[in-house]
């Protein structure tokens, strides 16, 4: 197979898991949706006010250019990378990921510069009762 017929056969087939998924996964939760996790991780984990899971984890990246790779770089690993951050709830629905940030960054710092930080500050994020708790 040739590279294009290769890239152009990927491209047709996200182009379908995209239209057949994302009416109910690839969309930001609503307010059900939210009021649907935060009952569910009251009532079976004791933890009111959960929305889900965020975490963050390093992604070496080898060709990045040299130019770019001083804000890449952290010292805890020593190579270009970047980070991704992903928020899951309890039935695995990965409902925000965002990925590109330095990996000179670190768990803490990631988050201002997190589109869902940015919309709950400027209040166009979703809508719920639900805190942040660090720890």
């Amino acid at each position: 197979m040739s590279a294009r017929a290769a890239r152009e056969s990927l491209h047709n087939f996200l182009a379908y898991i995209i239209e057949l998924h994302m009416k109910i996964y690839l969309r930001k939760p609503t307010f059900s949706d939210m009021q649907q996790i935060l009952e569910y991780h009251a009532e079976y984990h004791g933890l009111p006010g959960m929305i889900g899971s965020l975490d963050c984890m390093k992604w070496e990246w080898e060709l990045c250019p040299t130019a770019w790779q001083g804000s890449y770089t952290s010292g805890y690993y020593g190579m270009p990378a970047m980070m991704l951050e992903a928020i899951a709830s309890q039935d695995l629905w990965i409902w925000q990921a965002f990925f590109g940030v330095p990996g000179s960054h670190n768990d803490i710092n990631i988050i201002h510069h997190s589109p869902l930080y940015n919309d709950q500050i400027n209040g166009i994020g979703s809508k719920g009762t639900f805190f942040c708790k660090w720890g």
